[in-house]
């Protein structure tokens, strides 16, 4: 069976762009514009990691939403902005990194495989 993600961007072309990447590479993906549609998705069709854009409308306090919701959930964050000021919102939750939008696909790639291998919380 395919491994999950939820792609959740508000920017149309990045959301698929994500998910036709990661459906080459064997995923089930499915792209959202938010943070409420990703709570829906996850309710309905568990994930095994989420990437998204870290500057959505309800941005980091989706992501921290979302982490109370579903605690063991995987996450990478896709950012256009500082991505060192990032990581401390974004501590305490599964968050695997934070990567600089625009972004390659394979760090996209890479980033995935290293999250969903990650066995320990130390390398979360």
């Amino acid at each position: 069976m395919a491994r999950s993600v939820v792609v959740i961007d508000n920017d149309d072309q990045v959301r698929q762009l994500v998910c036709a990447a990661l459906e080459q590479d064997d995923f089930a993906a499915v792209g959202v514009a938010s943070y409420p549609a990703a709570i829906e998705q996850l309710c309905w069709s568990p994930a095994d990691l989420v990437i998204s854009d870290g500057f959505t409308a309800d941005g980091i306090s989706g992501v921290s939403h979302l982490h109370r919701l579903f605690p063991r959930l995987r996450h990478v964050v896709l950012s256009g902005g500082m991505t060192q000021q990032l990581q401390v919102p974004f501590s305490g939750t599964r968050c695997v990194m934070v990567l600089p939008k625009p972004c390659d696909l394979e760090a996209i790639h890479q980033a995935v495989h290293q999250a969903l291998t990650c066995e320990t919380e130390a390398c979360l």
